[in-house]
């Protein structure tokens, strides 16, 4: 009886040790997606296309959903499918979604964008090709302007509201928005917003400009939201990754 009781008492160790090791390599592995992560989870802008979903990284199968031309959403790693990259997305941020986070194929994002504030009205030509340095289907706008790529004479750019190509903007046709030597920032995705006691007193929305002022306080930094407009409005936020607004 008592060589019983030792071989069970021996078999529920062991069974009880398997379990253990289990559930401490389960705990090390971790989601075998999410192997690629950023210290501070940078941001991406969904351009061009609506983009699909996906719960794997793979096309094969049902999206989860999709997020519209111009939205902007947290990164969290790259995921690397045999030379095909997708994008790890946080999607706790939006309405209907039921997973955390989903999938989207490198061709449907810009990581990391930059952004031009025009000061003035100027001139945005919509055409893809040049002939002898004309452009074709001008037409002036202002506001915050994505930057797909430059060279020494022009920036191509996409704008708010219109994503259905690539558009033209002439350097020297553009006017600094913010003094010299004075940088403004934007702020990628939304985030609360804080007053001198620390209490929360509302939330910017993703793309808004901001004015950082220099003053922090641990967590903390102080700065101006939409500078020089009817909505300005000092306060304090949480350090973000904000993305810095090229002049």
């Amino acid at each position: 009886m008592k060589n019983f009781y030792t071989r069970f008492i021996a078999i529920v160790v062991i069974i009880v040790m398997a379990l253990s090791c289990t559930v401490v390599a389960f705990a090390d592995n971790g989601n075998p997606y999410q192997d690629s992560y950023y210290d501070i989870p940078s941001s991406g802008m969904v351009v061009s296309f609506e983009a699909p979903i996906m719960p794997t990284p793979s096309d094969e199968g049902e999206p989860i959903g999709t997020l519209g031309a111009g939205t902007m959403c947290r990164i969290l790693g790259i995921y690397d499918n045999d030379g095909y990259q997708w994008y790890i997305v946080d999607l706790g941020i939006f309405d209907g979604f039921d997973a955390e986070y989903g999938f989207v194929a490198y061709m449907y994002m810009i990581e990391n964008p930059s952004w031009i504030m025009l000061a003035r009205r100027t001139t945005l030509y919509s055409t893809t090709w040049f002939n002898d340095n004309l452009f074709y289907n001008a037409r002036s706008i202002t506001g915050l302007v994505l930057i797909l790529d430059e060279n020494e004479e022009f920036y191509a750019v996409q704008y708010m509201n219109h994503f259905g190509g690539t558009s033209f903007l002439v350097k020297n046709h553009v006017k600094p928005y913010s003094p010299e030597g004075h940088e403004l920032y934007v702020l990628p995705i939304g985030a609360p917003v804080y007053d001198d006691s620390r209490n929360q007193i509302g939330e910017l929305p993703g793309l808004t400009v901001i004015d950082v002022d220099g003053r922090s306080a641990g967590e903390y930094i102080h700065i101006t939201a939409n500078p020089g407009t009817d909505d300005e409005l000092s306060c304090w936020i949480v350090q973000q990754s904000l993305q810095r607004i090229i002049n």
